[in-house]
């Protein structure tokens, strides 16, 4: 519960460092992407679907179902069996849900007088 040395915050900053290096050069060679445009995608942006396909982060967009039918295709699986989502994947799923509901009932239920 003490206060960092500088000499322990320079070691965890290169740390850190070290390791967004190795994040964004294994993007830029896994995504084929310019190394001098790395700005555009590493700086700690979130990017909606449609923006990080522009940017080459993805391949497509598309919905559970169509990542499925790609990995079943693919994978050359005759039946596939998926796993029952656990319990922290039903709660997100609810969150989620409630959080779409919520924000659309705030939108949509607003009455000008």
């Amino acid at each position: 519960m003490r206060k960092w040395t500088r000499e322990e915050r320079a070691s965890l900053q290169e740390l850190t460092d070290d390791i967004y290096n190795l994040f964004v050069n294994d993007i830029i060679k896994a995504r084929e992407l310019e190394s001098d445009k790395i700005n555009e995608f590493a700086n700690a942006r979130v990017f909606i679907a449609a923006k990080a396909k522009n940017a080459g982060l993805i391949d497509e967009v598309g919905s559970i179902e169509d990542a499925k039918e790609a990995l079943i295709k693919m994978s050359m699986v005759q039946n596939p069996v998926w796993k029952e989502p656990d319990l922290i994947d039903k709660l997100s799923k609810r969150l989620a849900e409630q959080t779409k509901s919520e924000i659309a009932s705030l939108l949509f239920g607003v009455k000008a007088y």
